[in-house]
C-alpha cells in the first residue's frame, strides 16, 4: 500500500519516484521575503513511490470509451 499504487499520488515525471500527494487541497506556503514583501504559494505533499499513509485508495483502471 505504497504511494506509488495509489490513486491521488502523481509522479512527477514519467518513470519517476517523485510525485505528488493530490489526497487533499494545496496546502499554503508564505515566505516573508521583507517587511513589506510576503511570497504567496501552494504546494501538494512531495513524497516518493514507496512511502505511504493512512489514506491509500487503489488506483481504477478504466478501459477508454466506457462511462460509469
Amino acid at each position: 500500500m505504497y504511494c506509488g499504487e495509489c490513486k491521488f499520488w502523481e509522479a512527477e515525471k514519467e518513470q519517476s519516484t517523485l510525485g505528488r500527494c493530490r489526497r487533499h487541497a494545496p496546502k499554503t506556503i508564505t515566505n516573508g521575503l521583507s517587511e513589506k514583501h510576503v511570497a504567496v504559494t501552494t504546494v501538494w505533499p512531495l513524497t516518493t513511490d514507496q512511502d505511504w499513509c493512512g489514506e491509500w485508495s487503489a488506483k481504477v483502471e478504466v478501459e477508454p470509451g466506457v462511462s460509469y
